[in-house]
């Protein structure tokens, strides 16, 4: 142990887990306080979101839909600030995709971005504008869908399969399931390496 009491180690009587999450809510206020000083710095801003959505930190934010609620209003405010760079609206995005109830906002947001700018054309982002189209009208036909948004089963597979597989990232995956064993047949994609293959999930 050490004498120098500007050194001490964490406090005993509080769990590590505890403590941990202590320091996630500090970096938060940080930066909440940052940006009361500093309204015009998109950095901050994004830092924010990408604190709230981090899904490695959700235990210390377990509302999540009031995370990524908060997420989506700090990258909405990154992303309207001057030289913030064009992937901070796709953040934005994707955050108000997992904000149940605000899917209908997401996909207004992403057809918009989608539609602007070639450089919002990302699997991530086509895979999440099926996802809520299908939300949207369940009763579509998602293969037609399929064929409408992507160039190769191929880039459809990149696409919804890592939306599918990654539960960490909690994104809605309407219709995901529904396209799925069509494109695994097409592809031959054996059952070891099958996004359906419950061993495979995140």
């Amino acid at each position: 142990p050490t004498s120098d009491p500007n050194l001490s180690e964490d406090p005993p009587n509080l769990p590590r887990q505890e403590l941990w999450r202590a320091y996630i809510h500090q970096g938060r206020a940080f930066l909440e306080r940052g940006i009361l000083n500093n309204p015009d710095n998109w950095s901050m801003n994004r830092d924010l979101g990408m604190l709230l959505a981090d899904p490695f930190k959700a235990e210390a934010f377990p509302d999540r839909a009031q995370a990524f609620s908060a997420a989506a209003d700090a990258y909405q405010r990154a992303a309207s600030t001057k030289g913030a760079p064009s992937y901070i609206a796709r953040n934005w995005f994707y955050a108000v995709a997992r904000v149940p109830g605000r899917e209908d906002q997401a996909r207004t947001i992403g057809e918009k971005l989608f539609a602007e700018d070639r450089r919002n054309r990302t699997p991530t982002m086509r895979g999440l504008l099926f996802v809520l189209r299908m939300h949207a009208d369940p009763s579509r036909d998602p293969n037609a869908l399929l064929k409408e948004m992507f160039t190769s089963d191929e880039n459809a597979y990149f696409a919804l399969s890592a939306i599918w597989l990654d539960s960490k990232d909690e994104y809605p995956v309407d219709g995901i399931a529904a396209v799925l064993p069509g494109l695994e047949s097409s592809l031959s994609i054996p059952w070891e390496k099958s996004a359906l293959n419950p061993n495979n999930r995140r």
